[in-house]
């Protein structure tokens, strides 16, 4: 995926075609931001996985105390 190219200088949007070939903005000629997530996953690549959130423990902890409790009533259904 890649972002938008941003020129820090100028503090504005460059075009994608108007980016020089060296990866300058037109304007100033300062090295733009492109913005790439490819490069940001891949500098992460050596790094420890990201944590799994806790709202989402929280609701996998909801679901398993429902999905219990529904197993509780469906098992004392039948016994009667």
């Amino acid at each position: 995926m890649v972002g938008v190219p941003w020129c820090d200088q100028c503090d504005e949007y460059v075009g994608a075609g108007s980016v020089t070939t060296e990866g300058g903005c037109p304007t100033c000629g300062a090295r733009v931001d492109r913005g790439d997530v490819a490069t940001r996953v891949s500098e992460r690549a050596g790094d420890e996985p990201m944590p799994v959130p806790w709202h989402l423990k929280l609701l996998a902890l909801g679901v398993v105390v429902y999905l219990g409790f529904r197993l509780w009533q469906g098992i004392g259904w039948l016994l009667d």
